[in-house]
């Protein structure tokens, strides 16, 4: 049965390993695609919490994950996939642009894209450097990942419900 093994194997192009499926974007199984694993874009600048929050999306969410450590990658990202949700560090201000900029940039590539902003940073520190709107969905660190889990779920819910007016804010 699909992402039940114990131990790697390949079935169909996705890769499963101690019961959560992770496919490729180009190959993804028909599980997969019959029910719509979400994608989730992470924009973090900070490789080992890139990797950390990739990991706990999909070994524990059973997300299929694009990890970009820049905006120019996250752009390419976009063109190139249908995007679900992006989690976005929200005080990043690499060389192109910062957070809540860059997500302008992502929605022009895909109008219907829900954000996540994650910070270290309090939310009013944010929004008075105009790194984040007020209205922005915004997740505090340190978190857990159940927590970062269920945020994730209550966005994507929200877009499947269509609640918001605007997609990406809270």
């Amino acid at each position: 049965m699909h992402g039940r093994s114990v131990q790697p194997r390949q079935n169909e192009g996705c890769k499963s390993f101690a019961r959560v499926p992770v496919c490729t974007l180009e190959n993804r199984c028909e599980r997969c695609i019959s029910n719509h694993v979400p994608t989730v874009l992470l924009l973090e600048s900070d490789p080992v919490r890139r990797h950390t929050t990739g990991l706990i999306l999909r070994n524990r969410g059973g997300y299929t994950v694009l990890e970009a450590g820049a905006t120019p990658e996250a752009m390419t990202y976009a063109r190139r996939y249908q995007i679900d949700l992006v989690v976005i560090e929200a005080s990043t201000r690499d060389v192109y642009m910062g957070g809540h900029t860059t997500a302008e940039q992502l929605r022009k590539i895909q109008a219907g894209l829900r954000f996540l902003f994650v910070s270290s940073y309090p939310r009013d520190l944010l929004v008075e450097k105009g790194l984040l709107e007020l209205e922005d969905r915004f997740l505090a660190r340190p978190f857990t990942p159940r927590v970062l889990l269920e945020r994730l779920e209550h966005v994507l819910a929200e877009a499947a419900h269509g609640s918001s007016a605007m997609a990406g804010r809270a």
